[in-house]
C-alpha cells in the first residue's frame, strides 16, 4: 500500500558539547533507512486496501537517545519496539476519538474529495500527482451511493461559478452526462444528440468526443451545459428528461432573440471577460430563469493573480508539476511580444493571456492539449489566478508553435555548455521537474527538485534566483541549487 507523509519534522535537542551536524546527519540516515520503513509496515497494519486514513499531525516521542545508539549502525529494539507501539496507539486513538468523518474514508469516498478539492481551486491536492480513468470512476460511484456527496455538490454547483465553469471545461461530454444523470437520477439518452443539434453548423461533432472541447464554439456549448447542470441542482425543481430536452432545443432560439434585442439597445459587442448579469426570459411559455446570457455570463472578470485566496493557498504550498519552466524567464517577454501577446506591459486581454498560458504548457511539454492542474506554473509566470478556471478550446497555431521552439533554441544556444543538446533535451533534462510553490515574506517562491544534471547550473549565464518580469507585479523567488 501507498503511505504519503506530507511534511516531516525532527525536532532534536543535544548536549552542546556534541557535534550537532554530525548529529543531524546520522539522525537523518537512521530516519530513511529505519524509520519511514518501519512506519511503512505500522501503515500497512493498521489500514486496509479499501480505506483512507488522514491524519493532521502524528508526534512521537523518541524519548532520550544517547550518542552511541545513534552513532550504531542498527538501532536496538529496545529503541524501536516503543516507536512501534507508539505509532498505533497514536493513529488508533485519532481514528478512535476524532468525530470527523474526514479521518477515515473508503476508497472511492476519498477519490471523489480529491476530485472536489480540484474542482474548487484548479490544482491537485498535495497527495495527489496525476489523475486517470478510475479516479472519474471513483467520483461517479461515490455520487451514487452518497446522498450527503450529491447534496454538497449540488450546493457547489448553485453557489460557485468557477468550479461549475471548471466542471465543464475540464470534462468530456460523456463524463458530463453521467453526472447529469446522478444529479437527476434519471437516464438521459437523448440529451447529447439535443446539445449537438443547436450547436452552431461549425461546431458539430460526435457529441460523445473530446475534441468538442476544444472547438471555437465551446462559449455556446459551456452556457447551455451550465444552465442544465444548474437548474438539475436546484431543489424542489427537479426536470424530467423530455423538459430538459425541451429546454436544450428551445435555448437557441430564445438566445438568439434575445441577442437581436440587445444589439438594437446597444450596438457594443459584449466583452466575454466582463459579462452583464441577471437577464431573465420565458422559455417556450414555461417558467425559467436564465440567471446568467451571455459568452461565459457564469463567470466574474478575471481576478487579481495576487488576491487573497490564490495568497491563501500558495502560502499553504502547493505541489506542482513543470517547475524547472522558470529557466527559460528571460527569454518570455521577448517571445510575448513577438507573438503579439503583450500591450506595453501587461496582456492585450484575457483571451491573449490564457493563450500565453498554453503557449508555455507547450514550451515545457511539446503538448498542446493540457488538464488545468498541468499550468499551475504556466499561470503564476503569466500572471493568471491559480484558481480561476481556462479555457480548455486554447488552440496554439502554427507559428505560435514554432517561435516557442525557436526560443528553446535561443535557451541553448546561450547557454553554451548545453552544445547539441534538443528542445526535448532540454524539456527532459530541466524543464519538466516537479517542485513546489509557496509564499515566503510574502513573496512567490519556487522550489525546483534537484537532480545530478544541475551541476550544469554553474554555467548558466543569466540569473535563476530571481523572476521579475514586466507584467508581475511581484519579483519570484527561486531555490534550485
Amino acid at each position: 500500500m501507498q503511505h504519503v507523509i506530507r511534511k516531516q519534522v525532527i525536532d532534536l535537542h543535544i548536549d552542546k558539547q556534541l557535534d550537532s551536524f554530525r548529529i543531524q546527519q546520522l539522525l537523518s540516515d537512521h530516519f530513511w533507512r529505519v524509520l519511514v520503513p518501519l512506519l511503512g509496515n505500522e501503515f500497512d497494519k493498521i489500514s486496509t486496501e479499501n480505506e483512507v486514513i488522514s491524519l493532521e499531525r502524528v508526534e512521537i516521542d523518541l524519548g532520550l537517545i544517547r550518542e552511541t545508539e545513534i552513532n550504531k549502525a542498527v538501532w536496538s529494539t529496545d529503541l524501536l519496539e516503543p516507536l512501534k507501539n507508539q505509532v498505533r496507539e497514536v493513529i488508533l486513538s485519532e481514528i478512535t476519538v476524532s468525530p470527523q468523518p474526514s479521518v477515515k474514508r473508503s476508497f472511492v469516498a476519498n477519490g471523489y474529495r480529491k476530485w472536489l478539492y480540484y474542482m474548487q481551486n484548479g490544482h491537485l491536492p498535495w497527495n495527489v500527482s496525476s489523475v486517470d480513468s478510475e479516479w472519474y470512476n471513483q467520483v461517479m460511484e461515490e455520487l451514487a451511493i452518497n446522498y450527503s456527496s450529491i447534496t454538497e455538490l449540488k450546493k457547489e454547483i448553485i453557489g460557485n461559478p468557477i468550479l461549475l465553469t471548471r466542471i465543464i471545461r475540464q470534462h468530456t461530454p460523456v463524463f458530463l452526462i453521467s453526472l447529469l444523470e446522478v444529479l437527476t437520477a434519471e437516464k438521459q439518452p437523448k440529451l447529447l444528440w439535443a446539445i449537438d443539434k443547436i450547436l452552431p453548423k461549425k461546431s458539430k461533432q460526435n457529441p460523445g468526443a473530446s475534441s468538442l472541447l476544444s472547438d471555437p464554439s465551446f462559449d455556446f456549448y459551456e452556457e447551455i451545459w451550465h444552465e442544465i447542470l444548474k437548474r438539475s441542482s436546484l431543489e424542489g425543481h427537479k426536470k424530467t428528461p423530455d423538459e430538459l430536452l425541451n429546454m436544450v432545443l428551445d435555448f437557441q432560439s430564445e438566445k438568439i432573440r434575445l441577442e437581436g434585442l440587445g444589439s438594437i439597445a446597444d450596438k457594443k459587442v459584449p466583452d466575454p471577460d466582463f459579462p452583464s448579469k441577471g437577464a431573465a426570459v420565458a422559455i417556450a411559455g414555461k417558467e425559467a430563469s436564465l440567471l446568467d446570457v451571455g459568452p461565459v455570463a457564469h463567470l466574474p472578470g478575471l481576478p487579481d493573480a495576487g488576491n487573497a485566496q490564490n495568497k491563501k493557498m500558495v502560502k499553504e504550498g502547493i505541489y506542482v508539476q513543470h517547475t524547472g519552466l522558470v529557466l527559460i524567464h528571460p527569454f518570455l517577454n521577448s517571445l510575448f511580444n513577438q507573438l503579439g501577446l503583450l500591450a506595453g506591459k501587461s496582456f492585450a486581454n484575457t483571451e491573449l493571456q490564457e493563450r500565453a498560458v498554453y503557449l508555455l504548457h507547450y514550451v515545457v511539454t511539446g503538448r498542446t492539449k493540457a488538464e488545468e492542474y498541468e499550468l499551475v506554473l504556466p499561470k503564476i509566470l503569466c500572471g493568471y489566478p491559480i484558481d480561476f478556471p481556462v479555457k480548455a478550446n486554447v488552440r496554439l497555431s502554427a507559428k505560435q508553435r514554432k517561435e516557442a521552439d525557436h526560443m528553446l533554441q535561443a535557451a541553448i544556444a546561450s547557454w553554451e555548455i548545453l552544445k547539441s543538446t534538443s528542445p526535448d533535451g532540454l524539456r527532459e533534462g530541466f524543464l519538466q521537474r516537479s517542485g513546489k510553490v509557496l509564499i515566503e515574506n510574502e513573496k512567490i517562491k519556487i522550489l525546483v527538485e534537484k537532480a545530478a544534471i544541475d551541476v550544469l547550473l554553474d554555467h548558466l549565464p543569466w540569473n535563476l534566483s530571481i523572476i521579475k518580469l514586466p507584467w508581475l507585479e511581484e519579483i519570484i523567488k527561486v531555490e534550485w541549487r
